[in-house]
């Protein structure tokens, strides 16, 4: 066994694949960006990372690393390379041979990390530039990617299913859920329970999806139509303006039809009970923030309607009365916002119809590799 250092040409491999990568870099960092599906476990904690840097910069670099080789030793080192080993063990338990490791730069931590590793008998294979190389490698994949990127857009009106379809049909045809990437549902209620990912894992998330679907079909990537922002992330421009450019796959629905899967998405999924019915007041804190585009009159009946459907679960289990403020809040807000949306950009339809007939002509445009 030797040192095993990889360039950027294995990049590609490693994220569709899902090949495991260790990442020794400190908590704090690994949160702002990290290739995806990679594990964090450090040389170096947030406070050791810290105590180095302020060596480093009032005493040099000679004495800041000394300072870390005495931090990273006895209990402290056996500690952290039992946790690299043991996962290194549980991956060629699951037939992963290589795994991969690196820290920022491909410097001195997942050096000293790589090189114990392999003392201890068990070989891995090192970022030759870090996540920072890697990080810019996605940027320049994903824009040359996103600039000549065959799609099918479907689009419609909020509560027309569009989502539900992509799922249902993920492994039937190229799908990327750009809404289930980025954590959120793309609305003001769209806000999921866990915590939506920093723009740069969006992004690397984002390229890993795209690079995995065209590695196994040969046909247009199928997304759904959306904004700029989904939440707290965008989509990188040349991704959204190839986007904005495509025709689209216009999802037919009644607005009766939309107010239940709405109904049952945001209600009925939401798993309510005596002790748990805070959606109420999450969703008349959303309405709150979009009150001024909705007309404070409409807004204040809105909420008024959601207290109404709050009261109506706490003392009798009934849910179906949130229908009303439903289709209030399509019929006065989503609606008009989408049906001005679609007049501005005036894109070609491609095709248009029901549920199963959309469904239909996705799959005849499918082939796999």
């Amino acid at each position: 066994m030797k040192i095993q250092i990889i360039k950027a040409d294995r990049y590609k491999e490693i994220l569709v694949t899902n090949a495991p990568v260790i990442d020794v870099r400190a908590p704090t960092e690994f949160t702002s960006g990290s290739v995806p599906g990679a594990v964090n476990l450090p040389i170096l904690s947030n406070e050791e990372r810290h105590k180095i840097g302020h060596t480093y910069k009032h005493q040099g670099r000679e004495k800041a690393i000394d300072l870390g080789f005495r931090i990273v030793s006895g209990d402290n080192k056996a500690t952290k390379l039992e946790h690299w080993i043991s996962y290194i063990l549980y991956q060629k338990s699951q037939n992963q041979d290589k795994v991969y490791i690196t820290c920022f730069r491909g410097g001195q931590r997942s050096q000293i990390s790589q090189q114990w590793i392999l003392e201890s008998g068990y070989e891995t294979f090192r970022f030759e530039t870090g996540y920072k190389g890697f990080r810019q490698w996605s940027i320049e994949h994903l824009k040359e990617l996103s600039l000549n990127l065959s799609l099918k857009v479907i689009s419609g009106y909020t509560g027309s299913g569009k989502t539900l379809l992509l799922k249902e049909l993920k492994d039937q045809v190229p799908i990327v859920d750009l809404e289930g990437i980025a954590r959120h549902k793309g609305s003001a209620f769209g806000a999921e329970e866990v915590e939506q990912p920093c723009q740069a894992d969006f992004e690397s998330s984002l390229l890993k999806k795209i690079l995995q679907q065209q590695d196994y079909f040969s046909s247009p990537l199928v997304i759904e139509d959306e904004s700029r922002v989904i939440g707290s992330v965008h989509l990188p421009e040349e991704f959204f303006l190839n986007l904005r450019n495509q025709k689209i796959i216009l999802l037919d629905t009644t607005l009766e039809e939309r107010v239940e899967n709405i109904y049952k998405e945001y209600i009925l999924l939401k798993n309510l009970s005596n002790s748990n019915y805070k959606v109420f007041d999450d969703y008349q804190r959303n309405v709150k923030q979009i009150a001024k585009r909705l007309g404070f009159k409409r807004a204040s009946e809105i909420i008024d309607d959601i207290e109404m459907s709050k009261n109506e679960f706490v003392q009798y289990q009934q849910t179906r009365s949130n229908k009303i403020w439903i289709e209030k809040l399509m019929s006065w807000y989503y609606d008009p916002r989408y049906s001005e949306s679609l007049q501005k950009r005036n894109p070609v339809i491609e095709f248009k119809g029901t549920t199963s007939e959309v469904r239909a002509f996705l799959k005849s445009a499918t082939k796999l590799r």
